[in-house]
């Protein structure tokens, strides 16, 4: 891929492959002056061998570097939802993966509060409008949409005590309406909290 670098565009990403001890979470939160903060978690036991990259404007690039070319290339989700489908994205297989090339998911935000989450799967590219503005590894994300409406019981409001034959029982607190929330560490559970603590 050959391609001109833009100035850097405010979007935030999340690339993830999926394992057990690997996870990452992220979100998108608005901020009081209209703006957005993207943030994310990442807990890779792989060394990820990560270094700042910082490209002049007008640099050129040739590479199959999805997430810098994303950055460089385009200023909106809209923009990134039309040129993904213009490229081909190749597998690269992963010794660490067993031999395999993972599944890919990547997640964009972009300064307008719009996310898109972006799925490699099976080698067929997936993607999707991101209305919660949380994202996470495998499952894909329409199980994680199917799995959040799930929850659609929690509230922020305090739920009245229940009657148990001539007694009330009342919770021993309000739990900020948050009672039920999943505690676990699997990717659904993540995003499920992530969604309600935005």
């Amino acid at each position: 891929m050959n391609t001109a670098l833009r100035p850097l565009p405010t979007l935030g990403l999340l690339l993830t492959l999926p394992s057990p001890t690997e996870a990452c979470t992220s979100m998108l939160l608005p901020s009081k002056d209209g703006g957005y903060v993207y943030t994310r978690t990442m807990e890779f036991t792989l060394q990820m061998q990560s270094q700042i990259m910082i490209l002049p404007r007008g640099q050129k690039m040739v590479s199959h570097e999805v997430v810098t070319w994303v950055l460089g290339s385009f200023a909106t989700v809209a923009e990134i939802k039309d040129g993904i489908r213009k490229v081909y994205v190749s597998g690269t297989r992963l010794k660490q993966f067993g031999n395999n090339v993972p599944p890919v998911h990547y997640s964009f935000h972009d300064a307008q509060g719009n996310s898109v989450a972006i799925e490699y799967v099976k080698g067929e590219l997936h993607v999707y409008d991101n209305p919660t503005n949380v994202f996470t590894n495998a499952p894909d994300f329409p199980y994680q949409l199917a799995n959040l409406s799930q929850y659609q019981y929690i509230s922020p409001n305090v739920l009245p005590p229940i009657q148990a034959g001539k007694m009330t029982l009342s919770a021993a607190s309000s739990g900020a309406g948050l009672n039920g929330l999943p505690g676990g560490y699997l990717a659904p559970a993540r995003v499920v909290r992530a969604f309600f603590a935005q």
